[in-house]
């Protein structure tokens, strides 16, 4: 049953304009949080990968990647050789989540207007969904595309045209993450079963031909990628061999971990989301045509999205995105039903009046309030740090320095090595490995630039002592290639990386005429030296020095010790 609250023209005035209020600081918070919310450790990488494509690099082929291409190649086109063209990637998933919210519309408008815009405000204003809706995350835009999708079955049959759009977009979705195997197996099922060829026309679709036409198209254009990139065996080994090896081994947790504090996070939109989700099963069982129902495909694929989440061995918090968008797809079925059961009930006006005013207020109100206050508790240490970082990484380094670290977090700057991060897996099972194939790479690489992040304490300690010994901090955690010398008279040795300009620091030790490199006395602060060992030797007294890459702006720095990283964040 439909409730239209635009019966009372006063009531529906309201209900507009808070509608409209709510609209307007939803959207100034997802500016907000796309400029301004920090950066988590992935977005680094998947920010990386689309700078390599950008630059003619291939996933699977030419850098390791054990996540579906489409999102890398389409953030390939606005990543910059500037660091902080990051910023473009987060206006990107802005996109992405309109696209969502468009999806969120369209699946409800038979219930009204106004509730109908309940599933894209409550997706907005909650904030364990909107936090990875804007993050840069195949997560985001897999799920985008897969609601999108699941939109055009609305309503059924779908015309020749938006049959061709489900079975396209769904497969395009499919390119974009692995959980969309998952998350979608109820859509690929009865869509098989609307395939099979009877006397009577398929019930979701009016043209059998054009949903094998639409997934052809795009599955044919993806045999092609493979074909002429020639990366399919590289991208079958990393995206399904070493990725089920991967999540087989990986450390585990409960999913109540995460799960509970979506809870807590977005009360409003999971009570509402549950309610909607209890009446459309309601309907579906006095449905004649069960199989033919888009709803039925809407509740298996919010229960299958929420298996995805719940049976991973880690299922950390960007895995529930499925699983709450889905919940926003029912949020306003359930406003519906609960608008309906106070519009039936045997009760007074003025009480039913202040049920009505008590679940819009839940709407445009407290679900919102809870959003905004986490947004805002989220927002209170912003990304203006990292932005710094990265206009160092652009003021100090060249686009072709490579840069090391364990995320991508330099993004517009070559790697080292074949695979440019490292899981807690990873840095477990290859912990005697590590510490002999970083090196030699961060050598073969000519390496000149590190960057502190939170993976790098757990590397094996023989890494990190290299490290330590080979990179000086530029600031907390941005370090650049020297070495530091505690001045006494013996001979010891400098390892430059790479033929490059390098300085000292203090100028004094060579304008003292007493430092020696190589046998010759070194009278210049700056020169330049080839790769590889050189002899060093400074007599004239005991006083620490260092040996320094000259940055790409030329700027002599001293070391500073002891200032904590604050660049990286997990979540």
């Amino acid at each position: 049953m439909r409730f239209n609250l635009a019966a009372g023209r006063w009531r529906g005035l309201v209900a507009a304009a808070a509608s409209a209020v709510v609209a307007l600081v939803s959207a100034a918070e997802l500016l907000r949080l796309a400029l301004l919310k920090r950066f988590s450790i992935d977005e680094f990488q998947y920010a990386h990968a689309a700078w390599l494509v950008s630059h003619g690099k291939l996933p699977y082929r030419d850098f390791f990647e054990f996540h579906f291409p489409l999102p890398y190649l389409s953030y390939s086109f606005l990543i910059g050789d500037d660091p902080l063209s990051i910023l473009r990637l987060r206006g990107f998933m802005l996109g992405s989540f309109a696209l969502t919210s468009a999806a969120l519309y369209r699946i409800n408008r038979r219930e009204g207007v106004l509730i109908a815009l309940a599933g894209p405000v409550l997706a907005a204003t909650s904030a364990p969904f909107v936090f990875f809706a804007t993050e840069i995350r195949p997560d985001a835009l897999a799920f985008a595309l897969l609601l999108s999708s699941l939109a055009l079955l609305f309503p059924t049959p779908a015309s020749p045209l938006r049959g061709f759009g489900v079975a396209a977009i769904w497969f395009l979705s499919l390119f974009a993450s692995q959980k969309t195997l998952i998350c979608s197996l109820p859509l690929a099922a009865l869509l098989a079963l609307n395939l099979i060829p009877s006397t009577r026309p398929a019930r979701l679709f009016s043209s059998r031909a054009s949903v094998v036409a639409g997934a052809a198209l795009v599955a044919l254009g993806i045999v092609a990628y493979f074909l002429v990139t020639r990366s399919a065996s590289a991208w079958f080994e990393q995206t399904l061999r070493w990725a089920a090896y991967h999540e087989r081994r990986y450390p585990g947790f409960s999913w109540t971990v995460y799960g509970e504090q979506a809870l807590r996070g977005a009360p409003v939109l999971c009570a509402l989301g549950l309610l909607g989700t209890w009446r459309t099963l309601s309907a579906l069982r006095r449905a004649q045509a069960l199989l033919g129902e888009p709803d039925l495909i809407l509740v298996l694929v919010l229960a299958s999205s929420l298996f995805s989440f719940g049976f991973a061995r880690a299922p950390f918090p960007y895995a529930l995105l499925p699983g709450l968008g889905m919940l926003a797809v029912f949020a306003p079925r359930g406003l519906s039903f609960a608008l309906s059961l106070l519009a039936r009930a045997r009760i007074s006006a003025k009480l039913r009046n202040l049920g009505v005013a008590a679940l819009w207020l839940s709407v445009v109100a407290l679900g919102p309030l809870v959003g905004v206050f986490d947004i805002e508790k989220k927002l209170a240490t912003d990304n203006s740090y990292q932005r710094r970082v990265l206009a160092d990484v652009a003021r100090v380094t060249n686009i072709d320095d490579p840069v090391y670290d364990n995320s991508g977090g330099y993004v517009s700057r070559p790697h080292v090595g074949f695979r440019f991060y490292t899981s807690a897996l990873d840095r477990s099972v290859e912990a005697s490995e590590l510490p002999i194939t970083v090196p030699r790479a961060i050598r073969e690489a000519g390496c000149t630039a590190f960057l502190f992040d939170l993976r790098f304490p757990g590397l094996p300690p023989a890494l990190t002592r290299f490290v330590a010994q080979h990179f000086q901090p530029y600031d907390a955690d941005l370090w650049l290639w020297g070495q530091r010398y505690s001045g006494s008279a013996e001979e010891v040795t400098f390892d430059a990386v790479r033929d490059a300009e390098y300085f000292v620091e203090p100028a004094s030790v060579a304008t003292a005429g007493a430092l020696k490199i190589d046998g010759a006395r070194v009278d210049a602060s700056e020169f330049r030296l080839s790769a590889g060992l050189h002899r060093v030797e400074y007599r004239a007294g005991i006083r620490p020095f260092f040996l320094l890459w000259l940055p790409r702006n030329r700027q002599h720095y001293r070391p500073r010790y002891g200032q904590p990283p604050e660049f990286s964040t997990i979540f």
